[in-house]
């Protein structure tokens, strides 16, 4: 295996990855309590009597379905939405903390209640789409699954001192305290613990010798992890054997110390002749599991030259959230894979750095922005700029040491607030696209945003954003088109594979970095060269060129479930190097993620077409076409962006004609028979009930309905950015206006 560094190196690389922590970070950073975002908003609230208290949680506290206690009072307030047990104990806190004595009720609520506590998740007015008429319209009343996790109520009483209790229930925005909206089924002085959504994250390790041991967990309530920065920090310690000369002065156990980190900042007594150079014998893993302010220790890993079983084959963070109700929901996110593409059997990276973010509700830019700028005043961003350059090449212990104690200042809140940002944006857009598209949607789980920087011997460093875990639910408005939080859930996923490209590129200040949406894009022969993959066909994969051993098992995983995989015949020139990355989707959830062959993730998005065998067949080709369709749309919309500035009507009328020309490019027979002027209706409903009918749109080709995919998801975006009340008009059906053609 090949040594990441040398013990000259070591800080050297160091250093700089500190360095780019330092950008990444505010102004000033904290050494003493982390404030919290929303803080301020909710002390406000604490300030607040009984009556105004109360009529601001249900007023300002939107009604949101998902299962047990996930957000707490803090992440409640700052969502501005939460369920009925987070809206009840945002309540308590605040009365609480006015003296009063409180407790917690718990019910189901049925009948009229319940109808109108699920139609507060909607807007009191909808936007206007124009729909195609032939679509099953959406019917709250009637999902089971919804109601269900409403049905399960939570609302506080209060001592009223005279031996009787008065029932407060903030859930219902006309509320008045006073009201109970279902019987008590149990009073509770305290939700109980089996209540709240936990998280757990679990580090593991497996040996080239086949050894496999976890190395450390964190476990805790996701209210109470929620927004907290944390960090998995790993470096790698050079061992040294001590000469010949330092031995006999009887130094170090064995013979073995630190190196630059922790061999200590004695340095040997002059010696009057040359002394022989130290024997590097291994690398010491060292890991740090910040929380906080607080740091865990876990278990380190010791390889050694002599011994070739000790090495790391593969090393990866198990997340699993747990909410009441609900099966485990466990993702792996691999830190190290021996064979994975770019690592090519050498040694882990010497530094990396884990930030994770963990957001348990919607987020605003402002909010991450009023976060960063009071998260302390103790450490001067120059004064730590000026700390680390005055370390220079230097390999000596204490060098190193200063080096490990400013990125252990820096580092873990320059990942966090990286990934708040983005969390932020992604909440803007998609905001917009949900309410101008007829959906609603809330945020059932957590989130969890793994912001990475890794360097090793040598210049370059890596970093990346990966959205290991980033899902919502999401209903249509009542009497909406069934199919549209689904259609949503496509535009949003693939929406946050490009943002998360955009995003980095602009923190770095390159032109491109690497992520599915781009890579697929960008293959050569069009959308058509596309092959898929299905259950039972992982004796196929040899028709991919250039496959590594990593991401073909990968895909074998996927197909082993039962999922389906569309992938690029051979490898795309991407961000500097070639690079595979495919599309996983599982045909009974509709879920589909984008994975790149490093194994990193993008957006997951749901999105559900049912196909009557694997291969490029219609449906696919609907399938495909919409993951292009969103894709190029958005590429447009940014360049448009910067062009004008901001999103007026001559930017969406200059992205249409742009959508429309690259229709053209792709299947120019299909875009004949197909009217530049669908509607959003036509092109996203009527089309996809054809296609489940087993009924062609034109020439019941691949083409067509690759084309039909293109213009239902360019509509869905396109239809967010208006803002207004639909788009097109509905008279024309997809068989319609054969004359439109293409220029």
């Amino acid at each position: 295996m090949k040594r990441p560094w040398t013990s000259r190196t070591t800080v050297r690389r160091f250093c700089g990855l500190v360095l780019l922590a330092l950008i990444l970070a505010p102004a000033q950073l904290p050494a003493a309590e982390l404030p919290f975002p929303g803080d301020t908003e909710l002390r406000a609230l604490r300030a607040l009597d009984l009556d105004e208290a109360f009529a601001a949680v249900a007023t300002g506290i939107r009604f949101e379905a998902y299962p047990g206690i996930l957000r707490g009072p803090r992440g409640t307030v700052l969502a501005h939405g939460g369920n009925a047990a987070d809206q009840a104990l945002l309540l308590a806190d605040i009365l609480r903390g006015r003296g009063y004595r409180v407790r917690f009720v718990r019910g189901r609520l049925e009948g009229g209640n319940l109808d109108t506590l699920i139609r507060g998740m909607y807007p009191p007015d909808f936007p206007g789409l124009d729909l195609a008429k032939d679509y099953l319209p959406y019917d709250p009343e009637a999902d089971t699954a919804l109601r269900a996790m409403a049905a399960d109520h939570v609302w506080l009483e209060l001592d009223q001192g005279d031996g009787t209790w008065l029932p407060l229930d903030p859930s219902f925005p006309r509320a008045k305290p006073g009201e109970a909206y279902t019987k008590a089924l149990a009073r509770l002085d305290d939700l109980p613990e089996d209540l709240h959504q936990r998280i757990r994250l679990t580090l593991h390790e497996e040996t080239v010798g086949g050894e496999t041991r976890e190395l450390g967990r964190l476990e805790d309530k996701a209210a109470v992890l929620g927004f907290t920065p944390l960090s998995l920090a790993i470096l790698g310690v050079p061992q040294v054997k001590a000469p010949e000369t330092e031995k006999k002065k009887g130094g170090g156990a064995g013979g073995l110390f630190g190196g630059a980190i922790s061999g200590g900042d004695q340095q040997p007594e002059p010696a009057a002749a040359p002394q022989a150079a130290a024997e590097t014998v291994g690398i010491m893993f060292r890991r740090l599991l910040q929380r906080g302010h607080e740091t865990i220790d876990l278990a380190p890993s010791l390889v050694l030259d002599a011994e070739a079983g000790s090495a790391i084959r593969r090393e990866w963070l198990e997340i699993a959230i747990e909410a009441p109700g609900r099966e485990p929901r466990i993702v792996v996110r691999d830190l190290y894979v021996v064979d994975a593409p770019a690592v090519d059997g050498a040694a882990p990276a010497p530094y990396r750095r884990y930030s994770l973010a963990v957001v348990t509700g919607p987020i605003d830019v402002a909010a991450v922005r009023d976060h960063a700028k009071r998260l302390g005043a103790q450490i001067d961003l120059d004064a730590s700029k000026a700390r680390i350059n005055a370390i220079g090449d230097g390999a000596n212990s204490k060098a190193a040491s200063e080096a490990v104690a400013v990125d252990g200042e820096i580092g873990p809140l320059a990942g966090h607030l990286a990934g708040l940002a983005f969390a932020a944006e992604s909440d803007a857009l998609t905001r917009r696209i949900a309410h101008n598209n007829g959906v609603a949607f809330a945020q059932a789980i957590p989130r969890v945003i793994v912001t990475s920087v890794e360097g090793g011997d040598g210049p370059a460093y890596r970093l990346a954003l990966d959205l290991r875990l980033d899902e919502v639910e999401a209903w249509p408005y009542p009497g909406y088109a069934t199919r549209a939080a689904e259609h949503f859930q496509a535009a949003r996923g693939i929406q946050n594979t490009m943002l998360e490209g955009r995003f980095l590129e602009r923190i770095l200040g390159v032109e491109q970095t690497a992520n599915t949406a781009d890579l697929i894009a960008g293959v050569e022969g069009g959308q058509g060269a596309m092959l898929v993959f299905g259950a039972g066909q992982q004796d196929r994969l040899d028709r991919i060129e250039g496959l590594s051993p990593y991401a073909r098992r990968l895909i074998e995983q996927s197909l082993a479930k039962g999922r389906e995989v569309v992938i690029p015949p051979k490898p795309v020139q991407l961000a500097g190097r070639a690079r595979l990355g495919w599309w996983e989707r599982d045909p009974a959830s509709g879920r589909v993620i984008g994975v790149m062959d490093d194994g990193l993730h993008q957006a997951t998005a749901s999105y559900s077409i049912n196909t009557t065998e694997i291969g490029l067949n219609d449906n696919m080709g609907f399938v495909i076409g919409m993951i292009i369709g969103a894709t190029g749309t958005q590429f447009l919309v940014a360049a448009k962006i910067l062009e004008y500035g901001e999103v007026t009507d001559q930017l969406i009328a200059d992205v249409e004609a742009r959508v429309e020309a690259l229709k053209c490019l792709s299947c120019p027979k299909a875009e004949a028979s197909a009217s530049a002027s669908v509607s959003f209706g036509d092109s996203c409903f009527s089309v996809e009930k054809k296609i489940e009918a087993g009924v062609s749109v034109s020439a019941g080709s691949f083409c067509a309905q690759y084309v039909a995919g293109m213009t239902c998801a360019s509509s869905m975006i396109l239809q967010g950015l208006k803002g207004g009340s639909g788009g097109p008009s509905a008279g024309a059906s997809a068989e319609a206006g054969a004359s439109a053609g293409c220029n």
